[in-house]
């Protein structure tokens, strides 16, 4: 897998999150897959919003990490559900195309693929929720403690101001 890291981020956010989404790649299997990952953060909206992956051809895939309250904390999180979808993808359980999507051979029409009142209840979206601690917990797992020590350091504000 080739992964490519835009310059919207910084030196050291690209170092900790290359190590942080290669160990969930290498949980998922799919380190050694033939296909090309470029991540990328924007503005996506609101910080509930925290990233989108897209299959844009045959073995490519655009993750975007939310911009707006970005943290590296959150951010290696949102990283490892979206590899989830990237699994989906290269297993063959998840397609899309204009008229909606289709997991393990059930069709979804777009308008409930794109509601947001379906979003968290879409079986391939249940999958990637309920992986997504266990790989932070991985990829956090798999940091120098140098790397650690920042990522804690950088996302206490965020942490901090959780209700």
């Amino acid at each position: 897998m080739i992964t490519h890291f835009s310059d919207a981020f910084t030196d050291k956010e690209k170092t900790i999150l290359v190590k942080t989404f290669q160990a969930n790649c290498q949980h998922l299997g799919i380190d050694d897959a033939n296909c090309t990952v470029a991540i990328h953060r924007k503005e996506l909206g609101p910080k509930r919003h925290q990233g989108s992956m897209a299959h844009i051809a045959p073995n490519m895939f655009v993750v975007l990490l939310n911009s707006e309250g970005f943290n590296l904390f959150e951010g290696i999180s949102v990283l490892g559900h979206e590899a989830v979808h990237i699994d989906q993808y290269l297993r063959g359980d998840l397609s899309d195309n204009e008229q909606g999507c289709c997991w393990r051979g059930q069709h979804f029409p777009k308008f409930i693929c794109e509601a947001r009142e379906t979003y968290q209840h879409l079986p391939w979206e249940r999958e990637a929720f309920d992986l997504q601690p266990k790989l932070h917990t991985r990829s956090l797992d798999a940091l120098p403690r140098s790397d650690l020590k920042h990522v804690v350091d950088v996302s206490k504000p965020a942490l901090l101001s959780v209700p």
